[in-house]
């Protein structure tokens, strides 16, 4: 704020009676009047080149300081706002003119906001000599600036740096100086002006870093401009990590294909994956395989004896991967774990990998649980909630992971991380977590086939040492039944209940890209049914059914027009989101008796004889990831 020492001297306030100030009601955007005085608070908009050299004239008059409290230039003929003699204001906006290159010697200080928007001729703010910004800069819209050398002039900078939507604002260019395009906000950081979290780089050059440390270190790096056609989507990993482009490309052709890669012998929720399956994921080109292989609560699949849980997932990995390499399958690392685990040995190079002295002995559900008594039977007799402050816990989540990669899987979903981490690991900054999913991504560097491995979980993000814990995020779509509506219709609304629309955090990614909004999904979840089923009750019980059941009992008419629904309101609302496209899932809520087209298991599949439970949802799929 400005200070008030500045509006109570008499120099000030003779100088106020001198001059002019807008007219109509305080706070309203008005011409500049030049018959009316102005004072320290006055909120001066300027709508026409005229009004500009006017205003200029008056205030260059005067021999001391000018303050005031907002100015305004807008206005499609103004192209030059050098002269006007204003040294210190609140706020200062520039917004819809024709000036190319943004200039002033007056103003010294900007105290609360600082906007240049809309500007479709403006190519440099160079020559802007203000030192001091108290607030935040934003700098967004404007088609072809490249130049913002101006940041270099600043001293003090208190506020947010916000760079959006500047298509041609980016890197270094050969012949051109260390000031040009971005350049100047690293500058700022390594000379202790800003912080990264203070800088938010959006949508500018396609070849512009959304890292702020990253600035005049990328190459032309292809940027998510939304779902296109799978000819146009890039899948490429570099040295391990995964660009912003490329990480939103795959959570733009994302389908749930729970146990996909389990079989008959082996399954926890009694289905698995058909030759028709793979057809369909092909077909409508999937590119990452949700929830493709896990365990709920049956530890004993890991064991030797059982090998052939393994072996049937190698087989169907291969198998798509001859047809699509760059498809990701993702497998469960979930928040239980029972008195089965004592049965699984612990291998040699766990204990490696934890810095410990390899022993003949089996995992340890007491040492996984201890401290999470309150969680002991969450899931029924002898299960529990794993505590990842235990080293036990991590060490038997870095087990699983390693098992996973080890046969092709290079994605992990983590479910509910906010349990696992609340008995004392979420309060210290999860350093259990941190170290865990460490271990997972140094193996998956070192031994994956592209040297990567995505970790995402039920939450809106979480940090650990300034760096996110994830790669992106999942949630449920937390559905609202429709006001209004006599049979199961529902929306998305923004803020129902705990929904992470809009809400995932920004910082530092695992790949080393800054983002003002952790990427994320929204899946059909299965939770089971509530009491009151058929009837609306604004809980996280859609018509009384979880969100797979809620689409299973849906009309399969309905299903694909909400399907279509939910991604052009993602696209609209927050296109860091993605809808994670029910595939195949158990809907344990499925009234058949009733709902004669609902099926205990939802699997999207066009209705044929090779799949003719298949809910006919795939066309339209394969229809909006096309692009059409």
């Amino acid at each position: 704020m400005i200070s008030k020492a500045l509006f109570n001297t008499a120099a000030v306030l003779s100088f106020a009676a001198s001059l002019f100030s807008c007219s109509g009601e305080p706070g309203k955007d008005a011409p500049v009047n030049p018959e009316e005085p102005l004072f320290p608070d006055s909120e001066i908009v300027l709508t026409s080149q005229k009004e500009v050299d006017e205003f200029a004239r008056k205030t260059l008059k005067e021999s001391y300081p000018l303050v005031i409290k907002s100015l305004t230039v807008r206005g499609s003929d103004i192209t030059d706002i050098s002269s006007v003699a204003v040294n210190e204001v609140e706020t200062l906006t520039v917004e819809n003119t024709s000036i190319s290159s943004l200039s002033n010697n007056f103003i010294e200080t900007v105290y609360d906001k600082f906007t240049v928007k809309g500007n479709p001729e403006l190519f440099e703010i160079s020559s802007f000599l203000a030192s001091r910004y108290d607030g935040d800069i934003v700098v967004e819209d404007n088609a072809v600036l490249d130049d913002i050398s101006f940041l270099l002039l600043a001293e003090k900078i208190k506020g947010n740096i916000i760079f959006r939507n500047n298509p041609l604002l980016g890197e270094d260019r050969e012949g051109k100086s260390s000031s040009y395009g971005l350049n100047p906000v690293l500058s700022l950081l390594e000379g202790g002006l800003t912080h990264t979290w203070n800088v938010t780089l959006e949508n500018n050059h396609p070849g512009a870093a959304t890292n702020p440390m990253q600035i005049g270190r990328l190459a032309h790096v292809s940027r998510w401009n939304g779902p296109k056609g799978s000819g146009d989507a890039k899948y490429e990993i570099k040295d391990g990590k995964i660009s912003e482009a490329v990480l939103n490309n795959y959570l733009s052709r994302a389908i749930t294909e729970a146990e996909y890669l389990s079989c008959s012998k082996f399954s926890t929720d009694g289905y698995y994956g058909t030759p028709d399956d793979e057809r369909m994921l092909l077909n409508i080109g999937a590119k990452f395989i949700g929830r493709s292989m896990y365990e709920w609560g049956k530890e004993v699949f890991y064991l030797d004896m059982n090998v052939g849980w393994f072996d049937e997932a190698i087989k169907k990995i291969d198998s798509i991967h001859e047809k699509d390499p760059d498809v990701f399958f993702q497998a469960g690392l979930f928040e239980i774990v029972t008195t089965a685990v004592d049965r699984v040995p612990v291998p040699y190079w766990v204990f490696e990998a934890f810095g410990k002295k390899p022993e003949k002995r089996n995992f340890s559900y007491s040492a996984i649980t201890k401290g999470a008594d309150a969680r002991i039977g969450i899931w029924g007799v002898g299960t529990c909630v794993p505590n990842m402050s235990n080293e036990e816990t991590q060490m038997w989540f870095y087990y699983k992971a390693v098992r996973f990669m080890e046969i092709g899987i290079e994605a992990l979903h983590c479910g509910q991380i906010n349990l696992m981490s609340s008995f004392g690991d979420s309060g210290a900054g999860f350093p259990g977590f941190n170290k865990t999913f460490s271990l997972i991504r140094k193996y998956a560097r070192e031994h994956n086939r592209r040297g990567i491995v995505l970790i995402d979980a039920h939450c809106t993000g979480y940090l650990s040492g300034g760096v996110n814990l994830l790669d992106s995020a999942a949630y449920p779509i937390r559905l609202k039944e429709k006001s209004g509506s006599d049979h199961l219709e529902a929306e998305i609304v923004r803020g129902y209940i705990d929904s992470i629309v809009g809400r995932t955090i920004s910082g530092m990614t695992p790949s080393g890209w800054y983002t003002s909004r952790l990427p994320y999904l929204l899946e059909f979840d299965n939770f089971g049914t509530s009491e009151h089923e058929d009837q609306p009750a604004n809980d996280h019980f859609c018509w009384g059914y979880d969100e797979i059941s809620w689409i299973s009992n849906c009309t399969d008419k309905y299903g694909a027009e909400f399907v279509e629904y939910a991604v052009n309101y993602l696209a609209s609302n927050d296109p860091m989101g993605h809808l994670e496209m029910p595939g195949l899932r158990g809907a344990v809520g499925a009234k058949s008796w009733k709902y004669s087209w609902a099926t205990s298991v939802y699997r999207c599949n066009t209705r044929s004889a090779d799949c003719p439970a298949g809910r006919n949802l795939e066309s339209t799929i394969k229809r909006l990831w096309s692009g059409n």
